[in-house]
């Protein structure tokens, strides 16, 4: 049965102060996006105009009310893409901290405060799955840029997906940033870009009811 079916900017999607986490259940598959889906994403949410659609997830609500969590069924590679394409730009924004005049200072504010979530066990807003060392390497790449203050060290971290995606992030924002004379503008322009993308959130009420519902939209036009 399906609870909720909603068109969310990812502001909401992943949102500052949220009541809320999104966790990755351990049977799911690895982090497997690359460099062809990583650009794929930025391209398609820089190059078009606000409020581009990039597609959808499939939740269950299998929280309490002290701590709500949706287990993600379909979606985790875009969630943590996009979790890690805020940082690539928390992290461009940091290092022109000085250039940012006051009305914008909260955005660095903000793009912490989305990413992070006291309620969840790495203290984020998502907890990837296990394989591959997914779980350890989130962390550690948001410790490493000031999100969370600890994450456990792990050999040959900046080899694995996690760190690479941040690190071609980082090389895409700044290809479009040596074309600017005001660095900060663009990315407050590439980072509302991000904001406005839309995504669609289904919540169901089951396993069952998500896995009817994946293969439906997984199977269309066959």
């Amino acid at each position: 049965m399906i609870n909720h079916v909603h068109e969310y900017p990812i502001d909401e999607i992943i949102k500052k102060n949220a009541q809320f986490c999104y966790v990755i259940p351990k049977y799911q598959r690895e982090y497997t996006w690359s460099y062809k889906e990583w650009d794929a994403l930025y391209d398609d949410i820089t190059e078009n105009a606000d409020g581009y659609f990039i597609g959808s997830i499939i939740c269950i609500n299998s929280g309490d009310s002290f701590a709500p969590k949706l287990e993600v069924i379909d979606g985790q590679q875009r969630l943590t893409t996009i979790c890690l394409l805020l940082l690539a730009l928390y992290k461009r924004l940091s290092d022109h901290k000085q250039e940012i005049d006051e009305d914008n200072l909260d955005e660095l504010s903000w793009i912490r405060k989305a990413l992070t979530n006291t309620k969840n066990e790495n203290g984020l807003i998502l907890l990837p799955q296990i394989h591959g060392e997914n779980r350890a390497d989130f962390s550690m790449v948001m410790q490493e840029n000031g999100i969370i203050a600890y994450a456990k060290k792990v050999q040959f971290f900046g080899h694995r997906k996690i760190a690479r995606c941040f690190r071609q992030f980082l090389w895409k924002i700044d290809q479009d940033l040596a074309k600017e004379d005001n660095k900060v503008a663009k990315l407050l322009e590439i980072k509302n870009k991000v904001c406005r993308a839309m995504l669609v959130k289904i919540e169901v009420s089951s396993h069952s009811d998500a896995y009817v519902l994946f293969e439906s939209l997984n199977n269309r036009g066959t």
